[in-house]
């Protein structure tokens, strides 16, 4: 008999680690699946056509090299003014039905630009019989996102949290809170416009591809799977234990504390699992937990770095005449024009409210401060709202970590952070270094 028990637990060990290495193995099979794949075009039944801004009197004309292909061009008048150039695939005969694209996760182009455009527009067009008319072309959803010149490359893929409604398309429409984020589950229509400002002369397009991709099931409807079947599984072994521990109590109490710390372990990785997200919901930067992470590396090389503590001047003001929806808005796009101006190699975070955070890997103080002047003049000029005036300035304060000394994070923030106070004292709109006098 105990032969017999030792071989039972021998079996159930061999058993629970086959579980565990089958449990790792579909931990990491949805990195490792490809990803489902709707393919746009090439599709010789597109509903594909042109426009430019020729009967408005502009200077642009476009045309057709060859539309088996996609190819086009846009030719700029030097004598008339540019408006707009582009070209749109419609996904439907019927301009009110469209393309479920919510199933899907990024939208990848396989295009060749030849030009000189600044400004490169990827739209999309939403139908909701909520806020859209049949008769009225601009009144689906307008959800668009910028190529600047360095994005240009042949293969472009954007997520679709990259992209943000048009404010003229909200201007002014008194939509619910529902309706005033993009929405993707019925696309009539996709396009290409090369900007309002092209330079005389041609510029060229040819549209290789266009398709979606997304996962077959989402990351966090997997892991949700498998937790709950581990749930179910461990419920279940342990009541075939419970009913053990009647036969043999010494063993089953052993066995049952086994199990009840299997359990919390299983209870510590669900919540391991559940604390996925490292990203402020409304800004899309990351969340604090998102900088620690994002930070380790940085203080780990002993390179030293710059941090920059901006925070939007008289923002509860804002929010108490103007409402959370406008100020929440003022905080998306004061992080967008942040994200525009820092390298790529910088960290920006929404450190809570009104108070986001750089880091500058490797930077100094005249660095950290060049951007946070670039930062914080693109903010004061920036238009927040089209129909509304309202000028928006923030606050920064800057301190250095010296390569080789002790960079922990949180006294050179609270250096920062006092200089951002500096900042404040000093009439707002300004930057002040820490242990400098301001500029």
């Amino acid at each position: 008999m105990q032969k017999i028990a030792v071989l039972k637990i021998k079996l159930g060990r061999g058993f629970l680690l086959l579980l565990l290495l089958l449990t790792l193995f579909l931990l990491a099979l949805p990195k490792v699946l490809p990803e489902r794949e709707l393919v746009l075009l090439p599709d010789n039944n597109a509903n594909r056509f042109l426009y430019d801004d020729q009967e408005i009197g502009g200077g642009n004309r476009v045309e057709w090299l060859d539309q088996s292909n996609n190819h086009w061009r846009c030719t700029r008048d030097i004598d008339k003014s540019s408006h707009f150039c582009g070209y749109n695939l419609a996904l439907s005969d019927d301009f009110t039905r469209g393309i479920d694209f919510s199933a899907y996760q990024k939208i990848r182009y396989e295009v060749d630009f030849n030009t000189s455009s600044s400004q490169i527009t990827l739209f999309l067009r939403n139908y909701n019989p909520v806020y859209s008319n049949p008769d009225d072309g601009n009144s689906a959803q307008y959800i668009h996102f910028f190529l600047k010149p360095q994005d240009l490359s042949s293969v472009i893929t954007i997520d679709f949290n990259e992209f943000r409604l048009a404010e003229w398309w909200l201007s002014g429409r008194g939509l619910a809170r529902e309706d005033r984020s993009p929405q993707f589950n019925n696309i009539t229509l996709l396009g290409i416009n090369l900007g309002s400002d092209l330079s005389p002369g041609n510029h060229d397009v040819v549209i290789k591809r266009i398709a979606l991709r997304g996962p077959w099931v989402s990351a966090e409807t997997w892991y949700l799977a498998l937790l709950l079947v581990w749930l179910v599984g461990a419920i279940g072994v342990l009541s075939i234990k419970m009913i053990y521990h009647h036969r043999q109590a010494s063993m089953a109490r052993h066995k049952y504390s086994t199990l009840h710390e299997r359990h919390r372990e299983l209870h510590d990785r669900a919540q391991e699992l559940t604390d996925l997200s490292q990203r402020d919901a409304l800004s899309g930067l990351f969340n604090r937990h998102g900088l620690s992470l994002a930070l380790a590396p940085v203080l780990k090389s002993g390179k030293g770095y710059a941090v920059v503590v901006l925070d939007i001047d008289h923002f509860k003001r804002i929010n108490d005449r103007r409402g959370h929806l406008e100020g929440d808005q003022i905080l998306v796009q004061v992080a967008q024009l942040t994200q525009n101006e820092v390298r790529a190699d910088d960290i920006v975070a929404r450190w809570g409210g009104e108070e986001f955070v750089i880091v500058l890997p490797g930077a100094g103080t005249e660095e950290a401060y060049k951007l946070a002047e670039r930062i914080r003049y693109s903010v004061f000029n920036a238009r927040f709202f089209q129909d509304k005036k309202l000028i928006v300035s923030v606050s920064l304060g800057i301190s250095h970590a010296q390569p080789g000394a002790d960079n922990t994070f949180e006294p050179v923030f609270n250096r920062a952070d006092q200089a951002l106070y500096k900042a404040k004292e000093l009439g707002r709109n300004c930057t002040v270094i820490d242990g400098e006098p301001q500029r």
